[in-house]
């Protein structure tokens, strides 16, 4: 009887403890070549919170995804931010907005007013929200201006004088309008601030005014909580009054005194003009509306021996016209 024996090559212990030792190590080195590439760059994640505002979890979240490249990464947290805050912002529309502010806003012959309305007098008072309502009514004035510029362009006669003309805008036209010296509209920026702050948030309604540039405007505002973001005045209340000077004086000195003297003037009667809520200028015989509603008519605000009528016709002025909004408006 013949027995085969099967021969095997055994490896000594030593070299399959090589083998295992090389095999953890190749997997360790690939394990930690992959948390490194997806490791976050402290510098850059702090660069990127301070560039963007964004939380920790969001800025972490955003290098992550784009190799650490911060300029990736923004753009990439401001396309997230608009998918959540249009979401957001669709979900609250249907929620009321009985608070807010009202806003007036005026540059050289130009003014502007505003309602922007949100849920609750806790986010009406934070700076946030007022520097929505600034942004508002200066694109509300910056648009106004855009269009005179456009029509003295294609001006045949020349001229660079201007009526006086207000403007109410609807509120597609609103939502549309881009913030002056930032790439947003209106609306891209409103959402944005929804998605911040979590409340419903609405532009209610917007005019703008241009004038004569020898007329004055004044402009106030008062009530609630009251703010001056860069010049826009905001609270319960706003209104402005435009004044045209009955007489131009022929020195310059004369000329800036009276100036002075009229934006006073006009300031003091937007005052007025929200304490005591005049309807039309003056009283007319084919009018409905009582002589205590007409403004050349009442007692003066801030003197009560006074009547506004006299007042400016002893200022030398005519009162081209006046408007008020208040949070209460519908």
């Amino acid at each position: 009887m013949m027995i085969f024996h099967r021969s095997c090559s055994l490896k000594p212990l030593t070299t399959l403890l090589y083998t295992t030792t090389s095999l953890y190590t190749t997997t360790s080195r690939c394990t930690y070549t992959t948390q490194t590439a997806n490791k976050v760059n402290k510098t850059a994640l702090t660069e990127l919170r301070q560039k963007t505002g964004f939380s920790f979890f969001q800025c972490n979240q955003a290098l992550k995804s784009n190799d650490n490249d911060v300029r990736m990464a923004e753009d990439w947290l401001n396309k997230q931010a608009e998918v959540e805050g249009w979401t957001k912002a669709a979900k609250l529309q249907k929620r009321a907005t009985k608070q807010g502010l009202v806003a007036v806003f005026a540059q050289d012959n130009y003014a502007s007013l505003v309602q922007v309305a949100c849920e609750t007098d806790f986010v009406a008072r934070n700076e946030m929200f007022h520097q929505l309502v600034s942004d508002v009514a200066k694109s509300a004035l910056e648009f106004r201006r855009k269009v005179i510029a456009q029509n003295l362009a294609v001006n045949s006669s020349g001229s660079s004088d201007i009526g006086h003309l207000r403007e109410v805008l609807i509120a597609h036209k609103i939502n549309g309008l881009g913030i002056p010296g930032r790439d947003e509209t209106v609306e891209e920026n409103l959402v944005q601030v929804v998605r911040k702050m979590g409340e419903n948030m609405q532009v209610k309604k917007a005019l703008a005014i241009s004038t004569h540039h020898n007329n004055v405007i004044g402009v106030a505002s008062h009530g609630g909580c009251t703010a001056n973001v860069d010049g826009c005045a905001m609270g319960m209340y706003s209104a402005v009054v435009v004044l045209r000077p009955l007489q131009q004086q022929q020195q310059q000195q004369q000329q800036q005194q009276q100036q002075q003297q009229l934006s006073q003037l006009a300031r003091s009667l937007s005052q007025h003009v929200i304490g005591m809520n005049p309807k039309v200028i003056q009283h007319s015989t084919n009018s409905d509306v009582p002589v205590e509603d007409c403004l050349l008519s009442q007692e003066f605000l801030l003197d009560d021996t006074k009547i506004v009528g006299d007042l400016v016709a002893e200022a030398g002025v005519e009162v081209v016209d006046f408007v008020r909004y208040a949070m209460t408006d519908e």
